[in-house]
């Protein structure tokens, strides 16, 4: 039974690398719920499809290519991601005029937050110190601060 459109916690049953019937290189996932619900995910690796398969493999599988040295042949072991959880979003597709829910993307656990780049942790310690700079005057930051008085004016 196919998933209904949503996002859905689910569980990762097999995986495999292989190619479509016009030859082209793409890893399937399949996954099922506790509620009987099941459907594979396909991820093409063509330079447009490429962001959103290297999403899914990084967040979704927790699988980072830059930390497999883009060697994908570890991706071919059917049991890489078995039993891996992931939250997956399933929206209507529609081809050759036949509708279907069908998985669009792979989260991972928890969700996937909906923002265009997530920062290094470079960006985040050089985003932090900016940040407390701005706010603090470049002074140090007290460790307590007394509570705030009726009277006194709180800048918000």
């Amino acid at each position: 039974m196919e998933f209904p459109v949503g996002t859905h916690k689910a569980k990762v049953v097999t995986s495999g690398l292989g190619r479509t019937g016009t030859g082209i290189e793409q890893i399937a996932v399949q996954f099922a719920d506790d509620q009987g619900h099941g459907d594979t995910w396909y991820g093409f690796f063509t330079d447009n499809a490429w962001p959103v398969l290297e999403k899914a493999l990084r967040e979704g599988l927790g699988w980072d290519p830059k930390e497999h040295d883009f060697q994908f042949s570890e991706l071919a072991d059917p049991n890489l991601f078995t039993g891996r959880e992931c939250e997956i979003v399933v929206q209507p597709d529609t081809y050759e005029g036949k509708t279907r829910n069908k998985i669009a993307f792979i989260n991972g656990e928890g969700g996937g937050l909906a923002m265009k780049e997530r920062m290094s942790a470079e960006e985040v310690d050089t985003f932090s110190r900016r940040m407390r700079a701005k706010l603090t005057g470049g002074a140090p930051m007290a460790t307590k601060k007394a509570p705030a008085t009726q009277d006194e004016h709180i800048p918000i």
